[in-house]
């Protein structure tokens, strides 16, 4: 616990101490943290006293204002431990850090592998880079850090609209501010299932429900955030839904940013918008609110995903609870899934049906151009959606 004149009391939600390779006396680490209003956030504390890293609460302040998803925050932090546990370590203070010394982090987490025993991906070192450098700038600005440091780790380059998006006019090249300290990304494809893929999953979920998520993610490309974070008022499925105050036409269902999801998510697009969906999806809501009534009686939740066991039962799922269903049907089919590649999944079948790659891109377009890429891609898929 945490307290001082200027901070609300805040409570660390332990869950073992993290492995950090060798033993460097106090270890810090990112556990769960909640104000005494309720609000959960994530925190860097020590593995002794569970007392908040005091430059890095700041950090997550800042954070949670700018309204970066609960994953993002957690990865940054995650990150930003493993920096500190680095630096004291070698015997370096983060607030005197130099280039050097960063270039020498980039090294270890390049060379040394991590708590896991696995080598670090190239996407893994560049977010850990990124986190780290964000942190310095924001202690820079805070007085933490020595201005000319942060300076250093950005540059200034003519950058294309496409490296950059959102810069740029007409396909004109714009000067921007990139990262310094960064690693060059291999462009890989992203990992996708196939129609067959998913139908194997479908045909071995062991209720509506679980078969109804697969369809969610696969049919819609959602992120896991958006669909976690889905209330049964989001859903509409009548050939037209005035009555609800909807100006939608056909059945679909909406993507709303809520902060205040009991299960912690956040949809990481600040915009709504709508996800046209095809007649499969009708009939699996059907059977998953049937389902659901069976199971739960009258004690229907808001949202539209919900536990069936356990102590959370009828509270909305968590991204773990999705994850492991998802990762365990695919191990049983025998082939790797996860949540995000339904996303790409959903991506790259509308753009192999036919769909115009804005659309795609968007996935909030204009109602008539996503109605028509969704009736386009079952179209191509038949009788396997």
């Amino acid at each position: 616990m945490f307290r001082d004149s200027d901070t609300p009391c805040l409570t660390v939600i332990p869950h073992g101490r993290v492995t950090t390779g060798q033993d460097l006396g106090m270890a810090w680490k990112v556990e769960r943290a909640v104000l005494q209003e309720g609000w959960e956030t994530r925190l860097i504390v020590d593995d002794q006293n569970f007392d908040p890293h005091p430059e890095a609460l700041g950090f997550v302040v800042a954070l949670e204002a700018a309204e970066r998803s609960p994953n993002t925050v957690k990865a940054y932090l995650t990150a930003l431990a493993g920096f500190f546990n680095w630096a004291q370590g070698q015997g370096v203070d983060w607030r005197a850090v130099n280039v050097l010394d960063l270039t020498r982090y980039k090294r270890h987490l390049q060379e040394e592998p991590s708590r896991t025993g696995r080598t670090r991906s190239v996407a893994t070192v560049g977010l850990s880079l990124t986190a780290v450098a964000e942190f310095l700038r924001y202690g820079a600005s805070d007085g933490h850090v020595d201005p000319s440091v942060a300076n250093r780790l950005v540059e200034n380059r003519w950058v294309h609209p496409k490296q950059c998006r959102g810069v740029g006019e007409n396909g004109q090249f714009r000067r921007t501010r990139i990262n310094a300290l960064r690693v060059n990304l291999v462009e890989q494809p992203p990992e996708v299932l196939s129609d067959e893929q998913v139908a194997a999953m479908r045909g071995l979920a062991m209720t509506s429900r679980d078969r109804f998520l697969l369809r969610v993610l696969h049919d819609g490309g959602p992120r896991i955030g958006e669909t976690l974070g889905l209330r049964t008022e989001d859903v509409h499925l009548l050939p037209s839904s005035r009555a609800l105050g909807c100006s939608v036409a056909g059945p679909h269902f909406h993507v709303n940013r809520r902060t205040d999801n009991d299960n912690g998510v956040l949809a990481k697009s600040r915009r709504p918008r709508h996800l046209p969906v095809a007649d499969g999806f009708i009939g699996d809501y059907r059977d998953y609110q049937h389902e659901q009534f069976m199971r739960l009686g009258d004690s229907q939740s808001s949202y539209l995903f919900v536990n069936y066991e356990g102590a959370a039962v009828g509270r909305p799922m968590t991204y773990s609870n999705v994850y492991k269903i998802v990762t365990r049907l695919g191990r049983r089919c025998g082939f790797r899934a996860t949540p995000h590649m339904f996303r790409h999944s959903a991506a790259t079948a509308w753009v192999e049906a036919g769909a115009d790659v804005d659309v795609v891109q968007a996935l909030h377009a204009s109602s008539e151009r996503m109605r028509e890429a969704v009736t386009t891609v079952h179209a191509a898929r038949g009788s396997r959606a």
